[in-house]
């Protein structure tokens, strides 16, 4: 077999984002971001726990330059602004660049509003 369809499923559950009881903080930290779903707060607390400082740093610098993202019509059903490890995955796509990763997620916002996305699938 080849070595993804072996190691893929140990691979997955060993890239999981422990889950950590909530801390009572708001996610990323600041208070701007007190208007959250339920469970958003416990994945902030759970990213906090699995990255390292600097990776944190940045993934609240990314949080910060897409809040204004919150409102967009493609995060209607689901905040995908707010997702510690949407905006992770956005950053690492841009090789941690923040101003690219956050240009990126708001592109692909568009296209999901424009494509009709959540719709289809919520």
């Amino acid at each position: 077999l080849p070595f993804a369809a072996r190691e893929g499923p140990a691979l997955v559950k060993s890239a999981r984002i422990p889950r950590i009881p909530p801390t009572g903080r708001n996610p990323g930290g600041d208070d701007e971001f007190a208007r959250t779903r339920p469970g958003i707060a416990e994945e902030w607390s759970a990213m906090r726990a699995a990255v390292d400082a600097d990776t944190c740093d940045k993934l609240r610098e990314l949080r910060t330059r897409v809040a204004h993202l919150d409102d967009h019509p493609a995060c209607a059903h689901e905040p995908h602004s707010q997702h510690a490890t949407t905006l992770l995955r956005f950053l690492r796509a841009r090789n941690m660049n923040v101003e690219l990763a956050a240009a990126l997620l708001a592109d692909a916002l568009a296209w999901r509003g424009g494509v009709g996305v959540g719709a289809q699938v919520g």
